[in-house]
């Protein structure tokens, strides 16, 4: 068997912290996504986080963004992890952006998501939706507000999604999608008057994680231990995050994280109906993220998710 291939340097990340004071113990390789390197850190008084950038093309890190995001909502009791620094707050003479967060103690649940856990997400996706936003998609980098960086709530959606059907304009044959399951056209097209409603009210604008599969959703003694990982956060309808979390997880588990998310059980019908809408999107998206990024399984899940739920 070949050796393991060795991760990056420590070196970078010891520097960081030392120069914002952090005395170390070890210094873990985590993994890598499309914006950052992920190390985890030992100290005496508990295990952190250290992110720093490392974007793929057409990425970017939101460190200052996210940072302010995820304060607004500890303080109001959700559940995300605790940012304690990023590059901004002190001199560390390294040229790059971090972000020192508090580590999340908990496991990423093997099969469905524990119903606890999802009344947790439930309640806070609401603190996250309540909170005061302008704008429309991604999130300027800035700690102060929370403000999209795109002028309509379209080019919000063009700006995240991968040349997002019907928002773009271009005809549905012009997608994958039609040459991998071409029966499928009719019935999405009869949507599209549906689909192109769901950004025309303004009135729902909020801020929204939107992409809550698994992963993202560490779980300790059955209740949620945060929602991590804010980089894709974006100004849009609420629907988007609950057509997130349906897409990933199902639709039985979505009305559980609905009734943590509100009592009135008419905004609970009203959001389901829009997040199935919204989950087509997202379905189309993955199909067309499967041709760009070369990743045949995005493909599969989309069609699989739509001949579900079609």
């Amino acid at each position: 068997m070949a050796p393991a291939a060795a991760g990056p340097s420590p070196d970078v990340p010891g520097r960081i912290l030392r120069a914002f004071g952090v005395a170390y113990q070890s210094i873990d390789f985590i993994g890598a996504g499309a914006t950052s390197e992920a190390w985890a850190i030992t100290t005496g008084c508990g295990r952190l986080v250290l992110r720093i950038a490392a974007p793929r093309a057409g990425e970017r890190a939101c460190y200052e963004a996210e940072f302010g995001l995820r304060q607004r909502v500890l303080a109001q009791g959700g559940r995300v992890a605790r940012p304690i620094a990023t590059n901004l707050d002190v001199d560390a003479r390294v040229a790059v952006e971090w972000c020192l967060d508090e580590f999340v103690e908990g496991a990423v649940a093997g099969g469905e998501l524990p119903l606890t856990a999802c009344h947790d997400l439930g309640e806070t996706l609401a603190v996250l939706h309540g909170l005061p936003a302008e704008g429309h998609g991604q999130l300027q980098n800035r700690r102060d507000e929370l403000v999209g960086k795109s002028a309509s709530p379209v080019e919000g959606v063009l700006a995240r999604l991968e040349r997002p059907w019907p928002f773009t304009g271009a005809p549905l044959t012009d997608h994958p999608i039609a040459a991998e399951a071409p029966y499928l056209l009719s019935r999405l097209e009869t949507l599209k008057p549906e689909l192109l409603a769901l950004l025309g009210d303004d009135r729902g604008r909020a801020v929204n994680h939107t992409d809550l599969h698994g992963g993202q959703l560490p779980v300790s003694d059955g209740r949620l231990a945060a929602i991590l990982d804010f980089g894709d956060a974006v100004v849009a309808p609420p629907a988007w995050d609950i057509g997130s979390f349906g897409y990933f997880n199902g639709w039985d588990l979505t009305k559980r994280v609905l009734e943590g998310y509100t009592p009135d059980s008419s905004r609970r019908a009203e959001l389901l109906e829009q997040g199935h809408l919204f989950a087509i999107v997202i379905a189309l998206h993955h199909a067309m993220r499967s041709v760009s990024l070369n990743q045949p399984e995005r493909m599969a899940g989309a069609i699989r998710y739509l001949n579900s739920n079609l």
